[in-house]
């Protein structure tokens, strides 16, 4: 199963913080087997701020891998990467909605 990952970079954005890279991933024996790099450009990463209009919070869970990448998942559904409305450096991360 792929879950959404950041790694830290050495890239600093405008901003002066640290660029993020945020993807897909899969794991096999606490390390990445396979990537898919969606932004190199993230200094900025937030959750789902529906939550303050009403919509049920959601759990984030991480761990870290052997080779640096901090992979993030909810027990409550599959966690997604929004790529329809964020800012130019800012990724969101919402809980997929059950169909």
């Amino acid at each position: 199963m792929k879950t959404p990952y950041i790694k830290p970079t050495r890239k600093v954005h405008d901003s002066g913080f640290r660029i993020f890279e945020v993807g897909y991933c899969e794991i096999k024996n606490a390390r990445v087997v396979n990537k898919r790099v969606i932004g190199l450009c993230s200094d900025h990463v937030h959750t789902d701020y529906s939550v303050l209009i009403g919509n049920k919070p959601f759990s984030i869970n991480m761990d870290l891998t052997k080779d640096g990448y901090i992979r993030l998942w909810s027990k409550q559904g599959e966690l997604v990467w929004n790529m329809e409305d964020f800012a130019i450096s800012s990724m969101e991360l919402v809980l997929k909605e059950k169909k």
